[in-house]
């Protein structure tokens, strides 16, 4: 028996880039709720090693931009991530927000109803244990055809699709001319690129491949209105309810 094939899931025109990063605090419950409110139907976010092993929903690789701590989050426990504020550097309104597990944020989003992209930020030399821990939390939510995992690392991509084949896969890249022999090898059902290198040309081209084409990030309307008429499927935004008007307009 052959290995089994990613399920084909169908992005959503506009994704809520870290939750909705503009409107509330990125990668926190907060930010998933507000982007709900908004009426978001799928959300965006990084999912990354704590020190023992646990995954949390945290972007950067330390705590300088969102805490004001130079510290690694590679280095830190859960136990002590848990406790940083996540929130206050957005606004006084969310003080106290804290760094949420994997496991919370998709249990929030399944109560919200809400697709998720799980974006896997690895470490050197820790990529298969990010990959090997985060599906295993994702394999507890049980939700198949709502979460895609994705990454521009290939070695943790290949990782994830070692431990679950038939989770759907993307691969994040800046430019697309590796993309097509990169794809084939990992077995991705997308590809997420910069907005700022997509012509009309390459989304063509890259469609009649057979993949759906999301870029990032794209907050600029006019932008958005190119991008969906050259045939792009999903643009992830930090102001999805800008977006999702224009959509409806």
């Amino acid at each position: 028996m052959g290995r089994a094939e990613p399920l084909l899931i169908l992005l959503p025109p506009v994704i809520g880039h870290r939750g909705a990063a503009a409107r509330a605090p990125e990668n926190t419950l907060a930010g998933l709720r507000h982007a709900a409110a908004l009426g978001v139907t799928w959300i965006e976010i990084d999912a990354r090693l704590a020190r023992d092993g646990e995954v949390v929903v945290f972007h950067d690789s330390d705590l300088t931009r969102i805490a004001g701590r130079a510290a690694r989050i590679s280095d830190i426990p859960l136990a002590d991530l848990t406790s940083v504020d996540a929130g206050r550097h957005f606004g006084a309104a969310f003080a106290g927000e804290t760094i949420p597990t994997l496991a919370a944020l998709l249990d929030l989003a399944t109560s919200l109803g809400l697709g998720v992209n799980v974006e896997l930020k690895t470490d050197l030399g820790r990529e298969a244990e990010l990959a090997r821990n985060a599906l295993t939390v994702i394999a507890a939510a049980a939700r198949p055809g709502s979460i895609l995992v994705s990454s521009f690392d290939a070695v943790g991509l290949a990782a994830a699709a070692h431990v679950e084949p038939a989770l759907p896969r993307g691969l994040i890249i800046d430019r697309a001319e590796d993309a097509p022999c990169l794809v084939a090898t990992l077995g991705c059902v997308s590809i997420h690129l910069n907005q700022r290198w997509l012509d009309a040309e390459t989304v063509r081209w890259l469609k009649d491949s057979g993949l759906q084409v999301a870029a990032f990030t794209v907050n600029d309307p006019a932008r958005a209105r190119v991008l969906w008429d050259w045939g792009v499927d999903a643009v992830f935004s930090d102001v999805p309810d800008v977006l999702l008007a224009l959509r409806r307009n």
